[in-house]
């Protein structure tokens, strides 16, 4: 008599080598994004703090990079995600498993409320003030339920590798710390270098242009002075229709750097 044995089942494992290809994608474009937000939550911060604004041209940057990284993270991790429960859906860990629904179900709610902020004319735009601000604090605060269910996800399941995560959160730290450091820089600025022996025009002050370049008086009146004094119907002077008032300002800028323009 010869006994039968059953087809052993085929263990699927719940992160394949090409699916471990792409969490080390996601993990790396998670990283950026915490680094950009942590940036965008200092200024915030600073902003509530102080009631001073903060935000410069290095700010709509990031803000833009924000968007863009947002974007790019969407497609992988949702096709890991799903990809990842498909794997472990039977899994006999059942606390691991729900914990990995509700981290994904948090996940997306933060890529939902993202793009619910996103302004696009003509096509979407949460205009009212007190939708978009739940939406915005949903935004900011899921992240933080986020990575506590992920905490819990792991400490049911394989063991944390506590020194490769206190490198990913250092390295984080560090980029948030170097973008807040180039907060008052100004990109367009950078590698432009003024002239050599333009400091001398500005001591004893300490101030400084941001190239350090000397400004004609003819360029300080056409890019400051014209534009809000424009206005008006009296004599014209080129291109601009200037008032009495305008006309006494632009004397006034010449005689003290030395110069007299008629007008």
């Amino acid at each position: 008599m010869t006994e039968t044995t059953a087809p052993a089942t085929k263990v699927v494992r719940a992160i394949g080598p090409r699916l471990r290809r792409l969490l080390y994608v996601v993990f790396a474009l998670l990283a950026l994004v915490g680094a950009n937000s942590g940036y965008l939550a200092s200024v915030t911060a600073l902003e509530w703090f102080t009631g001073e604004t903060y935000q410069n041209y290095f700010y709509f940057l990031m803000f833009l990079g924000h968007l863009v990284l947002g974007l790019l993270i969407i497609v992988p991790f949702v096709v890991f995600g799903v990809i990842h429960m498909l794997n472990t859906w039977k899994r006999r860990n059942r606390r691991a498993v729900r914990v990995g629904y509700a981290l994904f179900a948090v996940c997306i709610g933060v890529l939902v409320t993202g793009l619910m902020l996103v302004r696009i004319s003509g096509v979407f735009d949460l205009k009212n003030p007190a939708a978009r601000s739940i939406v915005y604090w949903l935004h900011v605060g899921t992240p933080v339920v986020g990575a506590w269910l992920y905490w819990l996800h792991r400490l049911v399941g394989p063991k944390i590798r506590w020194k490769v995560g206190m490198a990913y959160g250092g390295v984080v730290a560090a980029t948030v710390a170097a973008m807040v450091g180039l907060h008052s820089t100004d990109p367009r600025g950078w590698n432009v270098k003024g002239p050599a022996t333009g400091d001398k025009y500005f001591e004893p002050s300490l101030a400084r242009t941001a190239k350090r370049q000397v400004h004609s008086c003819r360029r300080i009146v056409e890019r400051r002075i014209l534009p809000p004094l424009s206005r008006g119907t009296c004599i014209p002077t080129g291109r601009r229709v200037l008032t009495e008032e305008a006309r006494s300002t632009i004397r006034r800028t010449f005689r003290r750097c030395g110069r007299h323009a008629k007008f």
